[in-house]
């Protein structure tokens, strides 16, 4: 699967920000967690400009098919006016001792969900001009 910036730095995540992703723009940035993590990330962000903290409702969270749907819909939202995404450089070593590539990406579950036939967009990076940050 898909490593994160701290797991790509040989640093240990919590496992409680697994569910949390970054999009980064020009303009503005989206955040995604899961309701348990929103104090603190709403905390790390809070001088960020422009950014959206996307929270499911609990409701959302109980139903894991929901769920995933309003995760995968705030990613697709997220990079949806964007042309060209950053990932982590093919020089940080992995946690196993390889590099990391952009190419990658395309096995990180919610990158593999973007290309759904439910949601009809293709493989992002076919759709999107990827390149290592």
């Amino acid at each position: 699967g898909g490593e994160s910036g701290k797991a790509a730095f040989c640093m240990p995540l919590d496992d409680a920000f697994e569910e949390v992703f970054v999009v980064v723009g020009r303009q503005t940035s989206t955040v995604f967690c899961p309701r348990r993590c929103r104090s603190v990330i709403s905390q790390r962000i809070a001088l960020w400009e422009d950014t959206t903290l996307t929270v499911p409702t609990k409701d959302e969270e109980e139903d894991v098919d929901t769920y995933d749907n309003f995760k995968i819909g705030a990613f697709i939202r997220a990079v949806h006016s964007t042309s060209r995404l950053a990932f982590v450089p093919e020089e940080l070593p992995r946690l196993d001792g390889s590099k990391m590539t952009w190419k990658g990406v395309e096995r990180w579950p919610l990158v593999q969900a973007y290309a759904y036939d439910d949601f009809g967009l293709g493989f992002l990076t076919l759709k999107k001009q990827a390149v290592d940050a």
